[in-house]
């Protein structure tokens, strides 16, 4: 093997081995490649029980906020509490968003109930 073949195996190796290393460094679980790939979209998983997933979604370019529950697979989209709990901070790193131990129908934003509402 000449060195020019070796070094061009190598360089596709190391390559590959970067892109990799990239994928599980800014892989989020629930999170779809799309946002993790997007510096302009945010993608926050907020909770986890019982086998749900419960994940924000925030596009700035479109201003774009979404809620989903994961759950077996499937993508649930429910109503945001954005302008629907007086608690709700612009910044929405700073919210907290929960699923409701005590009653699957609610989620806590910030601390107060707000009623699960699936959009279609």
């Amino acid at each position: 093997m000449s060195f020019k073949k070796g070094f061009l195996i190598g360089t596709v190796l190391l390559g590959l081995i970067v892109s990799i290393s990239a994928i599980f460094f800014f892989y989020k679980r629930g999170c779809s490649a799309t946002y993790w790939l997007n510096p302009d979209r945010i993608c926050l998983v907020r909770d986890e029980l019982e086998n749900r997933l419960l994940v924000e979604y925030f596009d700035a370019d479109t201003n774009e906020l979404l809620l989903y529950i994961q759950q077996g697979g499937n993508d649930l989209l429910i109503e945001h509490p954005h302008g629907r709990v007086k608690n709700y901070s612009t910044n929405i790193r700073s919210n907290e968003i929960r699923l409701d131990p005590l009653d699957s129908r609610y989620i806590l934003v910030n601390g107060e109930r707000f009623e699960i509402v699936m959009i279609k």
